[in-house]
């Protein structure tokens, strides 16, 4: 019997409250949250609780804030109330422009606890204390109360840190995209933090807008060793996650540590390997594309060698039958400049860009 009562009296207090039009005389409108109604002011825009969806205390609202709209008829509070639906409000009933101007300030302080490296709680334990005591000093215990919606707690000066931080990598990556110059050149250091963990130092030097940038790129942690195939498999998961080519690598820079600059295993030997790999399924496709246009010729036979050797075949080995635009092949040999141009072309893209070089200062790249 005295469980049932008890069930009887939690159903009792837990039953919601509906909104009704006739609280709108106590100049209240319904501002719906979490599946319930709530109160909220057409004059200070406050939201009640649930719970204060009674004549009584809305009225004991109105006549504790707003003792001077007592005798106010119901259409004056309709106006304000119309006047209300032309203001965005979050679901706690603050106004967007205050809502946005919290964030930006909580942005700000976050950027400033970065830049300064300090402990991400000092906003909470330190900045936020301090700004309410010189508002409520300076400008009164009202505008100090507006603080109260900036979010400094630890999770989010974190969050903030880490949103910062992805977005000036988008910014870094989109540059590099959109150069007009697609070549950039990367510089790699393995150091060690103040816990001394092993990290992962990157830097990148790129073109845009026709000057040259240079930006921090990346900075990852060493689980497990430092061995030049830990390096290599961090930057080219990089790589693969923000959609950069390695064939757009122009020259790398790192110290002169074996599992840097190790021709096999080290992270030179296997940069190398991935970019001669690239190059290769690349030129298979143009082989591919190349057996399109040509699905029943073999490249390798004599009545076709001027494919492959356009200024080096004789005219006499070029029959009419076999090439029809026979006319037009012996203008385009007597082009000089052409024949200056095509095996420039050819030297440098089928072979040097696919081949590191390196020097005795720690570099190696695509020679220019």
């Amino acid at each position: 019997m005295q469980f049932f009562f008890f069930c009887r009296l939690n159903n009792k207090m837990s039953k919601k409250r509906t909104y009704s039009d006739a609280f709108l005389r106590y100049g209240f409108v319904n501002l719906p949250s979490g599946g319930e109604d709530r109160p909220q002011c057409v004059v200070c825009h406050k939201v009640l609780t649930n719970e204060s969806l009674k004549p009584s205390k809305l009225s004991a609202h109105l006549q504790k804030c707003h003792p001077n709209l007592q005798n106010e008829d119901q259409a004056y509070f309709q106006r304000r109330a119309v006047a209300l639906k032309n203001i965005q409000f979050g679901s706690s009933g603050i106004q967007a422009q205050k809502l946005q101007a919290a964030v930006e300030a909580s942005y700000f302080v976050a950027y400033k606890v970065a830049e300064q490296q300090k402990c991400h709680t000092i906003a909470e334990n330190l900045i936020m204390p301090c700004a309410n005591e010189m508002v409520s000093k300076v400008c009164g215990e009202d505008q100090a109360k507006n603080l109260s919606v900036i979010s400094l707690s630890n999770n989010t000066i974190r969050r903030r840190v880490d949103d910062m931080a992805s977005d000036i990598l988008s910014q870094v990556t989109t540059e590099i995209k959109e150069s007009t110059y697609s070549k950039f050149s990367l510089q790699f250091d393995e150091s060690c933090d103040v816990a001394s963990c092993a990290v992962l130092l990157g830097f990148v030097r790129y073109v845009h807008q026709d000057k040259i940038k240079e930006e921090f790129l990346l900075c990852e942690d060493l689980l497990t060793t430092t061995k030049g195939e830990d390096i290599f498999n961090i930057i080219n998961s990089f790589f693969t996650t923000n959609g950069l080519d390695w064939n757009s690598v122009q020259q790398v820079s790192v110290d002169g540590v074996p599992s840097m600059m190790g021709r096999n295993r080290g992270l030179r030997g296997l940069i190398q390997a991935t970019i001669n790999k690239e190059m290769s399924d690349h030129l298979k496709g143009l082989e591919t594309s190349m057996q399109h246009y040509f699905p029943e010729s073999d490249l390798k036979t004599a009545s076709l060698q001027w494919i492959i050797h356009p200024f080096s075949v004789p005219d006499e080995a070029i029959h009419d039958d076999d090439f029809p635009a026979k006319e037009e092949w012996i203008t385009m040999r007597a082009n000089e400049a052409l024949k200056l141009k095509i095996p420039c072309w050819l030297s440098t893209t089928c072979v040097r860009s696919s081949d590191l070089t390196y020097n005795e200062r720690g570099y190696f790249g695509n020679p220019t």
